[in-house]
């Protein structure tokens, strides 16, 4: 186990904080642990090998804890689980000796039955505070594998929690309405850009030379893991349809990996669908894993960026695309149109349908988000900078962490305000 350890300034009110990553999704995690660090509290951070921690080995009051391990391909069965019975007996022994009381959730591991029925209520019983970010209400039916048991469970999984975080409104309305939670339980909170994939000078017309973009072309942007609920069929169709119409310069980047065994079939429907529509030479596969260093380089090169999902309530790659300025045209699923201002950051359609997408990418084409490309991304790094930062979230999560560590002081009598701010539409 490997830490880094700053303690709090002199003159710091003590309070504890742990955040618990479940081993994924460093993007989210490290910009929000550096921002609360500029509160009075010390944060313990667990975390897996994955994470380039190196980005706050130097912020103070932070201190990571390597908990998770990694299944590399080729692990015996065996292995993997006694390296899973040791995470949770590490996450044990850590709940028993620490002095944080608030023990705030991004994700749980993988194995969500654990967590919910054994691992929180150990923590409960420890008198631990327990917060969580609900960055989905229910990922089961978003992938298509919803049930009853996990409906259950999630609904457990939510009553065991004394503080939650949305990012929309909508997802606060479907916590509330669907699994019966108390509104004042639940803050809406901006979802922050991604700060940890870096930016370098490289320009577009660099960007477009290295991924083998022609200068001339009107590249349209998916970026993302290739799953079903992402709708990618359906943008390949609307631009099968721009491509019949003589819009020969359009171009269609599919960046991202195919998100597991489950999407593999999807995936090659997908290209049996490129095919079918003769629209292969019009297309540029990037499916193999994209390290972070190189994510730039997609929406640098590309002149909108579509996500044309099914369901979700909201998503990373939005805001990503916007830490870079660039457009976006996305389908009027879940909370997605609240973050988007029309001819301003891009457009909505309606969503499953290739026909209203396809008119919608007209629209982009001849709208001044494309003709003026470069004050357009101007005015979208300045505005998704202002609404999305990441000192914003703090300040709305750090006072949820007074509140709790107030409760345990006055011994639970103190009562949570409901501070929520989302994103403006």
């Amino acid at each position: 186990m490997t830490t880094t350890s700053h303690e709090p300034g002199v003159g710091a009110r003590h309070m504890k904080v742990t955040i618990l990553t479940g081993g994924r999704d460093s993007h989210y995690a490290l910009p929000l642990v550096a921002s609360l660090s500029a509160q009075p509290t010390q944060i313990d951070v667990i975390c897996s090998e994955e994470f380039p921690v190196e980005r706050i080995a130097t912020v103070p009051n932070v201190r990571h804890l390597l908990f998770y391990r990694l299944n590399a391909k080729g692990v015996p069965s065996y292995q993997k689980v006694l390296r899973l019975i040791a995470t949770y007996l590490r996450l044990l022994a850590y709940a028993v000796r620490t002095d944080s009381r608030i023990f705030h959730i991004l994700w749980q591991t993988r194995f969500e039955y654990v967590d919910t029925l054994i691992l929180n209520p150990m923590f409960k019983i420890l008198g631990r505070s327990l917060v969580l970010t609900v960055h989905n209400v229910d990922a089961g039916e978003r992938d298509g594998r919803s049930s009853s048991c996990q409906r259950w469970l999630l609904r457990r999984l939510y009553r065991q929690m004394d503080h939650l975080f949305v990012h929309t409104q909508k997802t606060k309305e479907e916590l509330t309405e669907r699994f019966a939670v108390d509104r004042t339980k639940v803050t809406v909170v901006a979802f922050g850009l991604n700060t940890v994939v870096p930016e370098s000078p490289v320009t577009r017309t660099q960007a477009r030379q290295k991924l083998g973009l022609e200068p001339q072309e009107k590249v349209v942007l998916f970026f993302g893991h290739i799953t079903p609920y992402k709708g990618v069929e359906y943008l390949v169709e609307a631009v099968a349809r721009l491509r019949s119409e003589g819009w020969e310069d359009l171009r269609l980047v599919i960046a991202g990996d195919v998100k597991d065994r489950a999407a593999t079939e999807y995936y090659a429907q997908l290209l049996d669908a490129i095919d079918r529509l003769s629209i292969r030479g019009a297309i540029s596969l990037h499916t193999d894993y994209i390290p972070d260093a190189d994510v730039e380089l997609y929406f640098k090169a590309a002149d909108v960026c579509v996500l044309p999902y099914k369901l979700i309530f909201q998503s990373g790659v939005l805001f990503l695309s916007y830490r870079f300025g660039l457009p976006v045209v996305v389908s009027d699923v879940g909370s997605m149109r609240d973050d988007v201002e029309e001819g301003r950051t891009g457009f909505v359609c309606r969503p499953e349908d290739p026909a209203s997408l396809a008119e919608t990418l007209r629209r982009f084409f001849k709208s001044p988000l494309f003709t003026n490309a470069e004050q357009t991304r101007r005015d979208i790094r300045a505005l998704a900078n202002d609404r999305n930062s990441w000192s914003t979230v703090a300040a709305l999560t750090f006072p949820i962490y007074d509140a709790l560590a107030s409760r345990h002081r006055l011994g639970g009598r103190a009562r949570l305000r409901d501070r929520s701010v989302s994103s403006p539409s």
